[in-house]
């Protein structure tokens, strides 16, 4: 997905890569492929090796308890971030939801349109 282009594109600019992980990074990397194909980061293992990394794994505690470890994850990156910008090219509930926290905490600098 665009996070994971996200990523890529920092690591080949040599910038520093925040990554926050909803439960922890051995869960996501443990996931079965299901009939829609891997539900995990396909670039894990080279997100891992990348010396200027950052890594946060994001319980579903954090922030007031949200009652999906994602939408803490959401709040997290809102938390970590200087600006937010979102790449919303479908419905997505967690997509809203960050962007609905960015819009709170004055950190929301638009959509990124798919055009």
């Amino acid at each position: 997905g665009v996070d994971e282009i996200a990523g890529l594109v920092a690591m080949d600019m040599n910038l520093d890569l925040v990554c926050c992980v909803p439960h922890s990074i051995a869960w996501h990397m443990n996931r079965a492929i299901t009939n829609r194909g891997r539900v995990q980061a396909l670039f894990y293992n080279k997100f891992l090796e990348y010396n200027n990394a950052i890594w946060y794994e994001i319980r579903k505690s954090y922030s007031c308890g949200w009652p999906f470890a994602n939408f803490a994850r959401n709040a997290a990156m809102v938390d970590l971030a200087d600006k937010v910008i979102s790449f919303k090219c479908y419905d997505s509930a967690g997509t809203d939801h960050c962007i609905k926290l960015a819009k709170k905490a004055g950190k929301y600098a638009g959509n990124i349109s798919k055009e």
